[in-house]
């Protein structure tokens, strides 16, 4: 046990009790197992014995342990190494956060908390989340180096779960934050009146609000926790264009990136107040990402989000995703989003994210090819994001889904195993207990039930961990070609 006490330190106590109970499912299934296939590659078959398979689940739990579970205790903003792209362009990025709207508006002043932030939760099932909440702010402190915590007092930045009446007042929306201290029925009797325009005209935070449905699956509700509290604090856009940031809509990532921390670490920094213009917030954001990302200081630039240009693209990727929209009409507008992003921007994060709502659609039959629609995905989004972006495991389990329906049941099981890693790499429970549940129906289909059965038990641990968080297993809520709609 004072190995998983040293586990619980260096990696976080949600880690250790998956490791610990992968450890347990390994010793009571592998002597019913032998023939145990390696899911990396090929189908080489071997024993394992019980101590080989635990000390496996052991490691796998620190390996594949999500980074900001990894990062060190305690400190101040504990950075990690950097974003290795040019400082120059980082600082046109956060201007791009703070001082655009995703709606297309502009913020002509910098906004932030002044004062330490205290965080509420209220409403039905808000104290189902405190634990994680806590996590999570507890890593914002540590990595961005922001006085945040939640307190039952003095609380200016509110979440508040909402009732039925949530999907009434704002259909085929999943979270969404506003401006001041508002009460739900209040926003309610007047949605116009603390709209995005409200965000734009702000001149500084004294309070923010997020509203969460509190019949929302888990999962939605610890996404919504995380993008729209780091959202709340000030960088208030989302950018298609920017690859590896929870600060964009194709929603693949769920924790803040290196880079959403590094633009939050540079907000709340000495060098920048409330009030600044576009200008002054640039040049003091460059001066300040000299000093704290040296990484920066001779890498190449990070390509800039083009969201002026791709506006119309914007529209037509959306529209696709319209509730009611027979498949046909979907097809035809991702088709039309995937030629503007091949003829402006080849390449891009803007055509990977058309090129997987294009796989999407025809694995839901809108389109008669859907392997080859996979295929084009994949080869654009290695390009776009390089070959180990999380977007790849999406398209994986997407094809692992689809080889079950096509009752190719070992390229599923294969293809399964293959993502997985790079879902508890980055704290995606959902789609590693989806990709389980696949791994267990290809594995009943050929008749390895003890296996399938171990997978089974494998997801349910996953479903269950309170403060993992994940992502919807299967994307379909419209707007998203990963997870759920702004």
């Amino acid at each position: 046990m004072w190995v998983f006490s040293l586990l619980a330190y260096r990696v976080g106590a949600p880690v250790c009790v998956a490791g610990f109970v992968l450890l347990v499912i390994g010793q009571k299934d592998v002597s019913m197992r032998p023939d145990r296939r390696q899911p990396a590659r090929g189908r080489v078959r071997a024993p394992w014995a019980p101590s080989a398979l635990a000390a496996v689940a052991a490691v796998a739990a620190v390996l594949l342990a999500p980074a900001e579970a990894r990062a060190t205790p305690g400190g101040a903003a504990g950075a990690g190494a950097g974003v290795a792209a040019s400082n120059a362009s980082l600082a046109q990025v956060f201007t791009l956060l703070t001082h655009d709207m995703e709606w297309g508006g502009t913020r002509p002043h910098l906004v932030r908390f002044e004062t330490p932030v205290a965080v509420g939760l209220e409403g039905p099932g808000a104290a189902r989340f405190a634990d994680f909440v806590d996590g999570y702010l507890d890593r914002l402190r540590r990595r961005s180096g922001i006085d945040i915590a939640r307190r039952r007092h003095g609380q200016n930045l509110h979440v508040r779960f909402v009732g039925r009446s949530f999907e009434r007042t704002a259909p085929g929306i999943s979270c969404f934050v506003v401006a001041g201290d508002v009460a739900w029925k209040r926003f309610a009797a007047d949605p116009r009146g603390h709209d995005g325009r409200r965000l734009a005209e702000a001149r500084a935070i004294g309070h923010m609000t997020v509203f969460i449905p509190a019949a929302a699956p888990a999962h939605r509700v610890r996404s919504c926790l995380v993008e729209e509290i780091a959202q709340a604090l000030g960088p208030a856009n989302d950018l298609y264009g920017l690859g590896p940031t929870i600060f964009n809509d194709d929603d693949a990532h769920f924790w803040p990136t290196e880079l959403d921390h590094l633009m939050l670490r540079v907000l709340y920094s000495d060098a920048l107040r409330t009030g600044m213009d576009r200008a002054t917030t640039e040049r003091a954001a460059r001066q300040v990402l000299d000093r704290i990302n040296p990484a920066g200081l001779a890498a190449p630039a990070l390509p800039l989000p083009q969201q002026r240009r791709m506006a119309d693209w914007r529209q037509r990727l959306q529209g696709a995703f319209e509730p009611g929209l027979d498949a046909r009409a979907a097809a035809r507008r991702a088709a039309e989003a995937a030629s503007i992003a091949a003829a402006r921007t080849p390449g891009s994060a803007y055509h990977c994210h058309s090129m997987v709502a294009l796989a999407q659609l025809a694995e839901r039959g809108a389109a008669a090819r859907p392997l080859e629609a996979l295929d084009a995905a994949d080869a654009v989004c290695r390009r776009a994001h390089g070959a180990g972006d999380i977007r790849l495991a999406w398209i994986g389990l997407m094809r692992a889904q689809l080889m079950l329906d096509l009752r190719r049941h070992g390229e599923a099981a294969e293809l399964a195993g293959q993502v997985l890693p790079a879902f508890l790499a980055s704290g995606q429970t959902e789609p590693a207990a989806a990709a389980r549940k696949a791994q267990d129906a290809a594995l009943s289909a050929l008749g390895r039930h003890p296996e399938a059965r171990a997978m089974g038990r494998a997801a349910g641990v996953l479903r269950s961990l309170r403060l993992a968080g994940g992502r919807a297993a299967v994307p379909a809520t419209a707007g998203s070609a990963f997870a759920r709609q702004r």
